[in-house]
Order: C-alpha cells, then structure tokens, then sequence
C-alpha cells in the first residue's frame, strides 16, 4: 500500500521558515572567521552612536524574500505529493487502500491551506511591522496589513495599502487615539455669493448604526423646522436634502429621537418643537425614514401643550412611547389667561408615537415640579428609569435654591411616577443657568452646569438607589471653567459587556493596565465661551464608582457656540452638530474610546 503523507508537515515547514530565517545568523556564525568577528565588533562600536533606522526594514524585506522562496517550495513540494496522492489512488488494489489514500489526499490538501494561511499570517505581520515603523508604500493589497483599532486600510495608487484613523482619532494608522484638537467642517455647502444659511436649535439622533438624523430651525426661511438625514463612513458624512417636517409652522427647539419599536421595525422617528418663541404650542409628531433612500414620511401633528416658552427634552421609551419634558401652565379657563406661581409646573408627558402617518396619542401627563421649571436636559438611566435636570424658581425666599436640580422617573405602565425627592446641588445659589446630564453608567449619570453669579462651570457626579430611586451626589461639584459660558454639554461612552468582549486591540496587545483602562467609560464635558475665545473640552476616564481619572483638555475648534448636539455611531465615534453666532452649522467626528487614556 502507498505511504500516507503526513498530516502536519506543510504547517510545520511554514512556521520552520520563519524559524529558520530568524535563527540563520547565529547558524551561520560558526563558519565566520575570528578575524571578521573583529570587524563586526568594531563596525558595531563605530555606528553606536547612529543607530541604524532602516535595519528593521531591511530585515523586513529579507524575511519576505526568504519567505517567498521557502513558500514555493512548500507549494511545490505540496503539489507533487497530491500527484503521487492521485496516482496512488488510481492504482489502489483494494477499495480499503484507496478509501485510505483519499483521506490522506483530504488532509493534504488541507494543510497546504493551513501552510498558505501561515505564510499569509506571516506576510501580513512583517508588512504590518514595516509600515508601523513608517515604511511607505510596503504592502500592496489590504489583506498583508492589519491596522489598528479605530483605523481602516485604503488603497493608494501611488503608496499602496495603508492603514489611516477614522475621523475622529488621530495617530499612525496602528495606534489611533482621541485628537486633543478636533478637525470641523461644513454642514451646508453654499456658492459664493449665496446667502449664508442661518441655523438654529440643532438636535441630532441616531438611527440605524451609522445613520443619524439632525432637526433644525432655519432661521432664514420663517423659523421653519427641517430634518437632515446623514450617513457617517470611516472618513466623513454624506447628507441628504434637507425636508420641512413644521409645514408652514414656526419650529423652535425641536428635538428628535429614534423610537424603540420591537423587534422586526426600524426607522420610526418622533420630533418635538415649539411653534412660537413665546406662546407658542407644543407640538408632537411621528414619522418615518428608510436609510437606504433617505426619504422621510411624517405623520399628522399633535399639538400637547400650550403658552410653551422654554426648551423641552425627549426621551425615547419601550414600545414606540416617548417621554416628554416640558414646562407646564394652568390656563384660567374663564379669560384664558396664565396663571403663574403655583399654577406652573414641571410635567412629563408619556405618548404614543406612531410612524405610519397616525397622529401621536397622548397617555398621561405626571408632574415631577411646582412652580416655574427652565433649562431642562434628559438622559436615560435604565430601561426603566430616567433622571431630569432643571432649574426650578419661584420658591419661598427662606427656602433652599432649587435652581441645579436634579430628580429620577420610573416609568411605569401608564404614567411616570416621581417618588424621590429632587437631590439640590447648589442649595446657596441662584441664577444657575446652562446643563447637561449624562449617563455614565447603570443608574449613574454626570450634571455640569453654570453658575453665573460666580461665573464658573461645575460638574458633580450622581447615583440613583436600584431600589428606591432616590438620586445623590458621589463626586462634587467641582469647578471644571472659569468665566461666563453660555453653552455647556457632556457625553459618554459607556461600553457594554458585548462590546467590550468584541474590542479589538490592532496588530499589537495590550498590557493589563491598558485593558483595564479600556473598560472604563470615557466622559467628554465641552463648555462654549463667548466672542474669540475658543470652546474647551475635557475628556475624563469614570470609574465604577463615579470617580473621574486619566482627564485631559482639549482645544474644541468652534467660537462663538449657540447650540451643540451630539450622537454616537455604532464604531464609538460622536458625531458633533454645532451652530455658531452667525447660525453657520458644521459637524465633527470625536473618538472618545482610547485604550490609552
């Protein structure tokens, strides 16, 4: 019967090679003279002083000739053993002997595969290496490389294949990190000689993966509102024309946000807007968008509210409902007048939102505040339960200032039930004006805010109690800005088990302390200034207790911030949406997941 080739021996040789190659100087160090020993030493004790950049590559380049030879060979010799293999096969005397010298023929056959996906692993390393120590225009195709986390590989045709960081980071294409200073770009193109658009109250949402849609009022045409889908890739954003979602309303502060309908439905959006500036009602509508074509169907208005003057927030709840955050009026039902004090409240609105044309329905309305309420930001804490930052006024002179508060909603079956008292984190202070609350991690949130009689931005760190959902402050406040800041925000990155399991690390391992500095969640604060002083932005590792680490300032290149909204897109990047004084809109990309922080 015909010898059976053996079922290791092609990845074995491959890895030899590689062995071989890397162990050929000191094999061959026997047959040196002493006299060229001599030499080496004292070439090597001239040239200590200039070390030699280019010797990594050039070993590089050996190792992929020598590979290359070595790979023929065990292609050759691969061959003329499934020859053999065949032959035998043919001339087997017994179907016992062929049945074997097949399954010999399989196994060879599968580990020259395994041999080539070696010398693949093998090309690719050395390529990779080469191009990370800044040898250009080294490998040819994108399969010899593997780039970096946040990083992708393009094809040049001058350079070949190389490995850039999204937008969003910046570093060499292998070890890509959050930018300290952040590269924007226009939202609308215009010719020279248009009008400039003007544009207003911007709020962002993302849909499905890398597609988010951005509402607006313009500014130029009535006080109109529009929606703006976009679609994020690896190095920039493509946009869709702008659609009227207001008709012929004015659309103060509107908000949208993509709604949670279940499993099988995607693309349902609700949008939310003022009608006027002052006394203007709150309207309430749901729609629908295919990202493939980018068209956007709207439902029928509902209006909510009335006599509406300050900035709302939405939040998007289970089963297509929305949670509405308003400021809320008791209207004098015989001259129709308003009614202050007592008579105004903070209210949260649970609705129904439909995407299939239906205006939205209204289910309840729960009060979470008495007396006036402004300045509202929103975040979700839990599937269940989300937190309201709001400054309250009107509140008896000997009385705690309630102007930074900050109170926790579950959401129940059919209304929102408020049963903790509003945690106070300037209980001294008035005239507490511009917030942003966070998530930053199960039932832990971040507040920054301005305090404008001392002219300072804080941020404090709070928790919410599983059981009773009472908030309390864990960090802070501390002073983060000094001066008068009309635009304050933050945002976090808040990885999941999944996501953390799914990391990828780059060509290159992490050691225990960068894995563990990559499980933490990533806070960015940024705080706008008025006239030429550049907006700044901190960046801040959070633990587990609420502990801020690792922080760094940035330089955040826009001047002059009216409003700043943001999203993330399903690779950890934030696209930022931000109109300045002149209602001039442009976007950026921010990575805020950094293994190095």
């Amino acid at each position: 019967m015909t010898r059976a080739f053996s079922s290791d021996i092609l990845p074995r040789m491959a890895f030899l090679v590689a062995i071989l190659f890397l162990l050929s100087p000191a094999l061959g160090a026997g047959t040196l003279s002493v006299k060229r020993g001599v030499e080496r030493e004292a070439a090597h004790e001239q040239d200590s002083e200039a070390a030699d950049v280019y010797y990594l590559t050039r070993m590089g380049d050996r190792f992929l000739g020598f590979m290359a030879k070595h790979q023929e060979a065990v292609n050759s010799f691969g061959a003329s053993e499934q020859d053999r293999l065949r032959s035998a096969i043919i001339s087997a005397a017994s179907a016992h002997d062929k049945e074997i010298l097949e399954a010999t023929a399989r196994v060879n056959e599968e580990n020259r595969l395994e041999a080539q996906n070696a010398f693949g692993e093998m090309r690719n390393f050395v390529t990779t290496l080469k191009q990370a120590v800044g040898a250009v225009g080294s490998a040819s195709r994108c399969q010899d490389l593997t780039c970096g986390s946040h990083a992708y590989c393009t094809l040049d045709q001058k350079l070949g294949a190389r490995c850039l960081c999204k937008e969003g980071y910046q570093g060499n294409g292998f070890i890509c990190k959050t930018p300290t200073q952040f590269t924007v770009h226009s939202l609308m193109q215009f010719q020279t000689g248009q009008a400039r658009p003007q544009v207003a109250d911007i709020h962002v949402s993302t849909l499905q993966g890398d597609t988010i849609v951005a509402v607006y009022r313009d500014i130029a045409n009535a006080h109109k509102g529009y929606a703006l889908l976009g679609h994020a890739s690896v190095d920039s954003m493509r946009w869709h024309a702008p659609v009227l979602f207001s008709n012929s309303s004015k659309a103060y502060s509107p908000l949208v946000v993509e709604l949670q309908e279940g499993t099988g439905r995607s693309g349902g959006i609700a949008i939310a807007y003022r009608s006027a500036d002052r006394g203007g009602d709150g309207i309430l509508l749901g729609g629908h968008i295919d990202p493939a074509t980018g068209k956007i169907t709207l439902g029928a208005p509902r209006a909510f509210a009335r006599h509406q003057a300050q900035a709302m927030a939405m939040l998007p709840l289970a089963d297509s409902r929305v949670a509405v955050i308003f400021a809320e009026h008791i209207i004098d039902e015989k001259d129709a007048q308003l009614r202050g004090g007592a008579a105004m409240y903070g209210a949260a609105l649970l609705a129904q939102v439909h995407s299939n044309g239906q205006p939205p329905e209204v289910i309840n309305k729960d009060r979470f505040a008495s007396g006036p309420v402004a300045r509202l930001s929103a975040t979700v804490l839990s599937p269940s339960l989300f937190a309201i930052a709001y400054r309250n006024g009107g509140g008896e002179p000997d009385a705690k200032q309630a102007e930074a508060s900050c109170i926790a909603g579950q959401v129940l079956h059919n209304h929102i039930h408020f049963n903790g008292p509003a945690v106070l984190l300037e209980p001294e202070q008035t005239n507490i004006w511009s917030r942003s609350i966070a998530r930053i991690g199960e039932n832990m949130l971040s507040y920054t805010y301005h305090s404008g009689n001392e002219r300072l931005t804080k941020q404090a760190i709070l928790s919410a109690d599983p059981k009773t959902h009472h908030l309390k402050i864990v960090h802070g406040p501390e002073v983060l800005a000094r001066g008068f800041t009309p635009v304050v925000g933050s945002v976090a990155l808040v990885p999941t088990k999944e996501e953390l399991l799914q990391q990828k690390t780059g060509p290159f391992s992490l050691s225990l302390t960068q894995h563990r500095q990559q499980q933490s969640v990533r806070l960015l604060t940024y705080v706008g200034h008025d006239g030429a002083k550049p907006a700044q932005a901190r960046l801040c590792g959070i633990s587990s207790s609420g502990m801020p680490s690792g922080c760094q300032d940035m330089a955040w290149a826009g001047r002059d911030l009216t409003s700043v909204a943001s999203t993330p897109i399903s690779d950890g990047r934030f696209v930022f949406i931000f109109t300045d004084a002149r209602g001039t809109p442009y976007y950026e990309f921010i990575g805020l997941s950094d293994p190095l922080i």
